[in-house]
C-alpha cells in the first residue's frame, strides 16, 4: 500500500547571495596572499642585506652596518659618545669580502665618506671603538701591551690633587704617530693638559697637542 506523498516545488538557491559569498572569499584569499608575500619579501631583504639604519647618498648603492665594540647597532656610534671608526677593521664589498679599492672615513662631525665604489648594492661594515680625534682623524685607543694611543688619568699636583686629569699619550716601541709639519716628520706625543693663565691669578686647564 502506497502512502500519500506530498510533492514540493523545487526552489533554486539564491544565485545573487552565492555570488557575494564567493566574491568575499576570493577577496580574503587575495589580501592574505599579498600580506604573506610582502612579509616574506621584507624578511628576505633584512636577512640577505643585514641592513641597519644608515645614511645613504644614492638609494640602492651603499648599505651600512654599524658595530660598537663588535656588537651590531641600530644607529651609528658618534664622537660625542667617545667612539671613532676603526678604519683597519672596517671594510666594504659586494659579496661580503673586502674591496680594497673602496676607502671609508668618518669625520669629526660624524659624516661618513666613502670613495672608490664602482658596484651597486655595496655594503660597508663599520666598526667603532673607544678613541679620540687628533687633527681631525679618529684614533682608536690601543689595547694593553700594544703600540698606540692610551688614555691616562692621574692627579695633577698643580691643582693640589683635587682634579682628576685625563691625557692621551702615545706609547710603545714604534707607534704610528708621525705627522708632516713644516716639511719635516714629527712624532705626536699626545694631547696633554696645560695650565693657561686667565688673569687675576686664575688658571684654566686646557688640552694641547704636543710634538
Amino acid at each position: 500500500m502506497v502512502k500519500d506523498m506530498k510533492l514540493q516545488k523545487f526552489k533554486e538557491k539564491n544565485s545573487e547571495q552565492k555570488s557575494i559569498i564567493l566574491f568575499t572569499v576570493a577577496c580574503v584569499l587575495l589580501i592574505t596572499g599579498v600580506f604573506l608575500y610582502k612579509t616574506f619579501a621584507n624578511f628576505q631583504v633584512i636577512k640577505n642585506e643585514d641592513l641597519i639604519n644608515g645614511s645613504i647618498e644614492d638609494p640602492g648603492d651603499i648599505y651600512f652596518a654599524f658595530y660598537k665594540d663588535n656588537k651590531i647597532q641600530k644607529e651609528m656610534p658618534i664622537k660625542e659618545q667617545g667612539y671613532v671608526l676603526d678604519e683597519e677593521k672596517s671594510y666594504c664589498g659586494v659579496t661580503g669580502g673586502n674591496d680594497y679599492d673602496i676607502k671609508v672615513h668618518v669625520t669629526e662631525d660624524n659624516m661618513i665618506h666613502v670613495s672608490g665604489v664602482t658596484t651597486s648594492r655595496t655594503k660597508c661594515n663599520l666598526y667603532f671603538v673607544k678613541g679620540i680625534y687628533i687633527l681631525g682623524k679618529g684614533i682608536p685607543f690601543a689595547s694593553e701591551g700594544e703600540d698606540g694611543l692610551y688614555e691616562v688619568t692621574h692627579d695633577d699636583s698643580t691643582l693640589d690633587g683635587k682634579w682628576k686629569i685625563t691625557e692621551y699619550r702615545y706609547a710603545g716601541q714604534d707607534p704610528d704617530n708621525y705627522i708632516r709639519f713644516n716639511d719635516e716628520d714629527w712624532r705626536i706625543i699626545g694631547l696633554v693638559n696645560v695650565l693657561v693663565p686667565q688673569g687675576e691669578g686664575s688658571e684654566k686647564v686646557e688640552q694641547e697637542l704636543k710634538l
